[in-house]
């Protein structure tokens, strides 16, 4: 399905290039893996993907491309928030599901509930909670990487289109 030197997006964890395909014995088992490079200079880790693990699999799929990423930038406002829970773990839940469905503007959705109740705390004189924080820098991430690999953009440049 896929070959050495291909991007791809790796479920949440970001852009990957396939830098090697092999053989590997764990445990006296020997599998196929896609041994995964991130794409990103800020790691030089690899994952290991057994070929035959079809869930795991599953998550690997190819970036958008540049006609893709163009028409999807031009629906971010049309997209709605997602809706506010109150109840942060609850919140936590529901918006680490609507980032691991892997759709564009899920992630969009998480990214704007998660900002306008942070301005309103702010507006009031409030911090933001940290958790929802943490969860605003992993959505962008997530969307970053991606659409910088399909436009050729760099970070700052995208993140102007996000926000």
């Amino acid at each position: 399905m896929f070959k050495v030197g291909d991007k791809i997006v790796y479920g949440t964890n970001g852009l990957f290039v396939i830098d090697d395909i092999r053989d590997e014995t764990v445990l006296g088992n020997t599998h196929t893996y896609y041994v995964l490079k991130s794409a990103s200079a800020k790691s030089d880790s690899l994952s290991y993907i057994p070929t035959d693990n079809e869930d795991l699999v599953s998550h690997m799929r190819v970036p958008m491309s540049k006609r893709e990423a163009e028409l999807f930038i031009k629906t971010i406002p049309d997209i709605e928030a997602a809706p506010w829970i109150d109840d942060s773990r609850k919140r936590a839940e529901a918006y680490r599901e609507l980032l691991e469905s892997g759709k564009h503007s899920n992630i969009v959705a998480v990214i704007k509930s998660v900002r306008q109740n942070s301005a309103k705390r702010i507006a009031v004189g409030k911090k933001a909670f940290v958790s929802d924080e943490n969860t605003l820098k992993r959505a962008k991430d997530i969307l970053l990487c991606e659409l910088c690999e399909s436009l050729d953009a760099s970070e700052s440049e995208i993140e102007a289109y996000i926000l």
